[in-house]
């Protein structure tokens, strides 16, 4: 008996670890490949608790041998993430987007496909757990096994946050979790044919390990190849992203998780940002510069120019790997004459006092909420201070080749905006791309004006005859034709009627600019996900399923079931707009992701240890979540991460208790309720992982947090009135 139990205690301690690292790893390698940005995170989460819905929804009592079964699924769950890593890698080589996202619908299959084996193990194995701890008679068997699997998630995420990251590629560490399962399965398995195919399986496995980075080159370099122009020539997994350095002729580009971040010789690329600051007069010698963006042409051009520049990247690994290959294509590159800040941008400015007379902001497209913060009216404040009196602001934002649709038009128009609430004495042009000169000034900003001078001016500036030595065949006529008047007409015909503003806590352009990418694929699914009634009646179908599900098995389980389902609900859209303010605040989201998740996984802990009393403290319980939710919206004011950490837990713990609490009440069939209670759960966190990015953050950006707060006093009032039930 009581080695039936130290298994039973250390197989629910490892699934926690095994289906933690695993959520780390697959969100991570799914962004990769897919967008990369808080629409595919909703996509992943929405499936991932679909499949654990799924898995304890149809979870059976098992009557004979309980532990060998307890014993395959472990051997099941590290094996099927294996696999489905594989077949994500595969997926590229066999289906072509070539130097494009997926479609939409593309992307369900492939996380389906990926996510449901693994997830629907998850889902399954916990009832199971549940019952063969009452089977042993272990007091409060709901308790115990929430508690174990919550500690061995918490243990899996800080250990992928500050060991794996660092040193274990993805399908090496799903091996490792593989052994780890055949080691604590072997203690269990009687026959000696079942220990020998164990004994057999850990050998080849530990053979794959040792060459699983070699796998992995080759899977990515094929994938890689299969879909974008050129030679893959180094790809490095840094903590902040995964990299892709490829060649194609004389041309070297650069994508940070798939998406296109430079080509380099940039020359051509970079030729407006000349115009834009030599425009205002500056003559570069003796100018302080900062620059933000992936760009080599700017540096060399302006250091040799006689300005000293300041460049900022939080990624050192990256600058690094485009530094040796700008010199391959600039042998002379000024690399002594630049001042690299290994630094997000925002954090940069907010920790700097120093004053530029430039400051030249050359971020990704918004794809992500991540480089939407540098579009936003609050980094435009941010780079205001730190202009001298007569400093200018430059920046790029995508325009429009022909008719603008409506998402496009508000997405620019919120940017425009902001830039303009900031700096009233502004220039912007118009078409593919659009340039946005903010000055510290009062300055004349009638184009015509503006050009004239410019051209009067740089034919007798002592800088001309330099930047003409460094730019071949470089003139300010040039300039004139990023203001057509046709075009300039026309885009403020656009911007009349549009006055939204892009903000960190309401980041409407970032959601217009997603739904103008979703349109332009031509995607059934993304428009349904870009229509929000479409996606609350979803809701509503999901929500009326559940309920039905819940009545099907009694009283006592649509009682529980509906509270576990709004605990789920609040936590996970509270957990998502966590990430969305954590990434306004520090930016990279990459490594810090399983931190967040073991913080949730700490809470769920917390909340289920505290379990163990006499008294349920229910409203006790519901006033400490919505603390935490309260918490989180002082963090997206303040900016302290220690706010941000305690909410997590506080958050996590609430549901954390729930329901090991209600499954520690008297019932007929414990895995009964505890299969109730796990689906319940999570999918009130897959309805909660479906509205907020597509319906929640689009209207109500960081607000929404008002709206789970409200759902906190509805649970009060619901236990007030079924007090004698719960």
């Amino acid at each position: 008996m009581k080695y039936n139990r130290v298994f039973l205690y250390i197989s629910t301690f490892f699934i926690g670890i095994s289906a933690s690292i695993a959520q780390a790893i697959m969100i991570r390698e799914l962004l990769m490949f897919f967008r990369g940005n808080e629409l595919s995170i909703g996509i992943i989460m929405v499936l991932w608790f679909a499949g654990i819905t799924a898995g304890a929804a149809i979870s059976k009592k098992i009557q004979a041998h309980q532990f060998s079964s307890i014993a395959h699924n472990i051997l099941l769950h590290p094996s099927s993430v294996c696999i489905s890593l594989i077949l994500l890698y595969c997926t590229p080589i066999f289906y072509h987007t070539y130097d494009s996202f997926y479609p939409l619908e593309v992307e369900l299959v492939i996380a389906l496909v990926c996510l449901l084996p693994q997830c629907f193990i998850t889902g399954y194995i916990f009832p199971v757990l549940v019952n063969a701890c009452s089977r042993l008679t272990i007091n409060n068997p709901g308790t115990v096994v929430f508690l174990l699997e919550s500690l061995g998630a918490f243990t899996g995420g800080i250990a992928f946050t500050f060991l794996i990251i660092q040193k274990i590629n993805p399908l090496g560490t799903t091996l490792i979790l593989f052994i780890i399962a055949c080691i604590i399965s072997f203690t269990v398995v009687q026959q000696r044919i079942k220990r020998l195919a164990i004994v057999i399986a850990m050998v080849i496995t530990a053979f794959v390990i040792a060459h699983s980075s070699y796998v992995e080159k080759k899977l990515l370099s094929l994938s890689f190849a299969a879909n974008h122009p050129g030679t893959l020539l180094e790809y490095r997994r840094t903590p902040y992203q995964m990299m892709f350095v490829a060649g194609v002729d004389d041309t070297i580009v650069l994508y940070g998780n798939n998406n296109l971040y430079a080509q380099f010789p940039d020359d051509y690329q970079v030729r407006p940002i000349i115009h834009a600051l030599l425009s205002t007069g500056s003559v570069l010698k003796d100018t302080d510069i900062l620059i933000s963006g992936d760009t080599a042409f700017l540096h060399y051009v302006f250091a040799y120019a006689g300005a000293s520049i300041d460049h900022v990247t939080v990624d050192p690994v990256m600058w690094n790997i485009v530094q040796q290959k700008i010199i391959s294509i600039y042998p002379d590159f000024p690399t002594q004459l630049i001042n690299v800040y290994y630094d997000d941008t925002r954090h940069y400015l907010k920790s700097t006092g120093k004053k530029y007379n430039a400051v030249i902001i050359l971020p990704p497209p918004p794809d992500s909420i991540m480089n939407n913060r540098l579009y936003t009216v609050e980094f435009f404040k941010d780079c205001k201070l730190h202009l001298t009196n007569n400093g200018v602001c430059i920046i790029q934002i995508e325009g429009f080749a022909n008719i603008m649709n409506p998402f496009l038009r508000r997405y620019v128009a919120s940017v425009i905006n902001s830039f303009r609430q900031v700096f009233p004495s502004s220039l912007v042009s118009a078409g593919d791309t659009i340039y946005c000169i903010g000055f510290n000034y009062s300055h004349d900003t009638d184009i015509s004006n503006y050009l004239s001078q410019y051209i009067k001016n740089f034919s007798t500036s002592p800088i001309s005859k330099t930047i003409r030595s460094l730019v071949p065949g470089f003139s300010p006529q040039e300039f004139k034709m990023y203001f057509q008047e046709s075009q300039q007409e026309y885009l403020a015909k656009q911007l009349q009627s549009e006055h939204i503003i892009n903000s960190d806590l309401l980041p409407k352009g970032y959601f217009e600019y997603l739904a103008n990418s979703l349109k332009q694929s031509s995607s059934e699914a993304a428009r349904i996900i870009t229509n929000p009634l479409m996606i609350i009646l979803l809701l509503i179908l999901i929500v009326i399923l559940s309920l039905w599900y819940f009545k099907s098995r009694g009283t006592q389980h649509i009682i529980f079931g509906s509270i576990i389902f709004v605990c789920g609900f609040i936590s996970m859209a509270a957990m998502i707009i966590a990430l969305i303010a954590y990434q306004n605040v520090f930016g990279v989201l990459y490594y810090k992701i399983a931190l967040c998740n073991a913080l949730f996984m700490l809470g769920l802990a917390i909340g289920s240890a505290s379990t163990v009393t006499q008294k349920d403290f229910f409203i006790t319980r519901i006033i400490v979540l919505i603390t935490g939710l309260v918490m989180l919206f002082c963090f997206t004011i303040y900016n302290n991460p220690i706010l941000l950490y305690v909410s997590i837990i506080l958050i996590a713990a609430t549901t954390g208790s729930f329901i090991p609490l209600l499954l520690n009440r008297k019932t007929n069939d414990i895995q009964l309720l505890a299969s109730t209670l796990d689906a319940a759960d999570h999918c009130g966190a897959l309805c909660g992982s479906l509205i907020t990015p597509f319906v929640l953050l689009p209207f109500f950006g960081i607000y929404s947090l008002v709206i789970l707060i409200v759902l906190g006093f509805i649970l009060i009032v619901f236990k007030l009135q079924n007090y004698s039930h719960i």
